[in-house]
C-alpha cells in the first residue's frame, strides 16, 4: 500500500493581502497557480488541488508579518482547517513577537483542535528566537505539545534581517525546553546548512523541514543526506513552488522509498499525532508538472 503524504508548509495563496514582494516571488514560480489564486480561499478547491498533486495531509501556515510580508491571519487559517474537518492542520502565528499577551493569545487560538504549532518568522519579525522574553510561548507550547516552526535561512523579501534567521539562535531553546518539537523551516537556507544539520543531529527535538528547497538539490546542501532522514520532514512553501507533485517525486528518487517514506509520511505523522495510515489518495487528476530543480521559494 502506498503511503500517505503530509505537506508540513503551505501557504493559502492571497495575494490582496501579500506586499509586493511576495506576488513576484509567486508569479516567478507558478504563474499558473497565481491564476487560480481566487479559488484557493474555497476550501474544497484547495483540499482537491492538494489531492491532485499527491498531498494527504496539510499543514496550513499563518503568516502575521506586517514589516516584510503581509498577513494572513492564524483566524483564517483555523477557519480553513475547521471547514476541510480532517486532512488540514493550522500553525498559528503572532505579531508584535514577543508580547506580554502572546501565552494567552496562542492559548485561546490552540482551542481548535486543527491548531498543531506555531510558526515564527525571526527575520521578518525582527525578534531573536533565544530571547528569554520568548520563555513562556515555549513553556506554554511544550506543556500543551504544540509544535514550533521557524523560517530558518535567506529570504529575498525587503526588509528581512537575515542573521535573526541561523537555526543555531535555537540552540539554547532546545536544550531548556527538551519536549517542545522545533521545525527548521528550510533548514538553513543558503547560509546556514551545516548549523542546521549540527542542531537537528546534537538534539532529539529538531527537525529539518525542507519546504522551500529543491529535492534534488538536497544531496548537494547535506553530503551524508541519507543519515538525515529520520530528522527531516517533507514541505513545499506552496505556492512558491513549480509543482508539489514533481517535488514529491524528487524526494523519492533522492532518498529511495523507504526513506523517502519517512521524509514524506513517518516523520510528520509522529509529530502531528497521526495514528494510522489509510491509504493513499490516487491522485487521480493528473496536475501539470514543472520542474523541481528550480531554485526555491523565499518565505
Amino acid at each position: 500500500m502506498e503511503h500517505p503524504v503530509i505537506d508540513f508548509h503551505i501557504h493559502i495563496p492571497r495575494p490582496e493581502v501579500w506586499y509586493r514582494g511576495q506576488h513576484d516571488l509567486a508569479l516567478q514560480l507558478n504563474e499558473a497557480l497565481l491564476r487560480e489564486c481566487h479559488l484557493f480561499g474555497h476550501v474544497p478547491y484547495l483540499v482537491s488541488y492538494l489531492r491532485r498533486q499527491g498531498i494527504d495531509y496539510a499543514v496550513i501556515m499563518a503568516e502575521e508579518s506586517t514589516k516584510v510580508t503581509g498577513l494572513v491571519s492564524s483566524e483564517f487559517v483555523i477557519d480553513a482547517c475547521e471547514e476541510a474537518d480532517g486532512p488540514l492542520f493550522a500553525f498559528v502565528g503572532m505579531e508584535p513577537v514577543p508580547s506580554p499577551t502572546m501565552v494567552e493569545d496562542v492559548t485561546r487560538l490552540a482551542t481548535s483542535r486543527w491548531v498543531k504549532g506555531v510558526k515564527l518568522l525571526p527575520s521578518y519579525q525582527h525578534f531573536s528566537p533565544d530571547d528569554a522574553a520568548m520563555y513562556p510561548l515555549y513553556e506554554m507550547a511544550e506543556s500543551r505539545g504544540l509544535l514550533m516552526t521557524f523560517h530558518t535561512g535567506s529570504s529575498v523579501f525587503a526588509g528581512t534581517i537575515e542573521e535573526l534567521a541561523n537555526p543555531l539562535l535555537l540552540e539554547p531553546v532546545a536544550r531548556r525546553f527538551p519536549g517542545l518539537n522545533l521545525l527548521l523551516a528550510h533548514s538553513g537556507r543558503k547560509h546556514w546548512y551545516p548549523e542546521a544539520e549540527r542542531m537537528a543531529r546534537e538534539h532529539p527535538n529538531v527537525f529539518l523541514e525542507i519546504s522551500g528547497l529543491p529535492p534534488t538539490r538536497l544531496p548537494s546542501y547535506f553530503p551524508r543526506l541519507p543519515e538525515l532522514a529520520g530528522k527531516m520532514v517533507f514541505g513545499s512553501d506552496l505556492p512558491m513552488v513549480p509543482s508539489l507533485r514533481d517535488n514529491i517525486a524528487a524526494v523519492r528518487q533522492v532518498f529511495g522509498a523507504a526513506a523517502a517514506r519517512t521524509v514524506l509520511w513517518e516523520n510528520g505523522a509522529r509529530l502531528l499525532g497521526l495514528e494510522s495510515a489509510p491509504e493513499a489518495n490516487s491522485g487521480d487528476q493528473k496536475a501539470p508538472l514543472g520542474d523541481p530543480s528550480q531554485e526555491p521559494a523565499q518565505d
